[in-house]
């Protein structure tokens, strides 16, 4: 169920999402009204489903969604996920039959707009246009390093990047601690679907990185234990390319 709107202005995701660049009263008013409300959703509850019929812009405001493409057969690859101030649904205006699904892997806040609104603030507030684009452009990026990871990276490369890649952009957005951690409530098989293996298999690399001293994921909590062996594994240098996702500040890997 949709609640009753919020004061855009109080919006902890605004730091990071889109609609951050739009900042003076003026333009938070034209904000709202491209606002419908906000949703809460539960954790393994679905947003939308691939196939669906979709007219709405989706902000995470807390907890963390995925979304994943399905394959005749059911099977299931998880393309990308979602967190505090990341966006997802359809920008263009009308509504679309998405050939990818959303579902939540935590309790989660989204924010929802019209479509079509936002397609008169692209046109009216130049700044708000260029910050859409901007995401969108680190969206693809991102997908584009995971399927680099997914097609050229062993096992262990494709876990340890996958992890380091989360936990580095929670901590640019204040979601986790420079000690190393982060809430992550990603199961094996999440893990497994995002990455092309199984979760017998991703089981046994967890338990290699954590034995190793590299990092560990249990219950729910991303725990980067040695940023030099984690760099180490996959030849990076500790500094990670910010660029490659958006306005956030340079990436490092984990501290530890």
């Amino acid at each position: 169920m949709i609640s009753p709107l919020f004061r855009c202005s109080k919006c902890l995701a605004r730091t990071t999402a889109f609609c951050g660049a739009m900042r003076s009263a003026s333009e938070l008013g034209a904000l709202e009204t491209a606002r419908l409300g906000t949703r809460k959703i539960r954790a393994g509850e679905t947003v939308f489903h691939q196939q669906d019929d979709v007219d709405k812009v989706y902000i995470v405001l807390s907890g963390w969604v995925y979304l994943y493409h399905l394959l005749d057969d059911d099977r299931r690859q998880i393309t990308r996920f979602a967190m505090r101030g990341d966006s997802f649904g359809v920008i263009a205006p009308g509504r679309h039959r998405v050939d990818f699904g959303a579902e939540a892997m935590a309790d989660t806040t989204i924010c929802v707009l019209s479509n079509s609104q936002i397609a008169g603030l692209r046109e009216r507030h130049p700044a708000f246009c260029d910050s859409l684009f901007e995401q969108i452009e680190a969206d693809e990026y991102a997908m584009m390093d995971l399927l680099t990871t997914v097609g050229r990276r062993n096992a262990a490369e494709r876990v340890a990047f996958l992890l380091n890649f989360i936990y580095q952009r929670a901590l640019s957005r204040g979601l986790a601690d420079e000690s190393g951690s982060v809430q992550f409530p990603a199961s094996q098989i999440v893990l497994a679907d995002a990455l092309g293996l199984t979760a017998v298999h991703v089981n046994r690399v967890l338990r290699s990185l954590r034995e190793s001293g590299i990092l560990q994921l249990s219950r729910g909590r991303l725990t980067i234990q040695s940023r030099e062996r984690l760099a180490g594994l996959l030849h990076i240098s500790e500094t990670y390319p910010a660029h490659r996702h958006g306005r956030e500040p340079t990436h490092r890997v984990g501290t530890g």
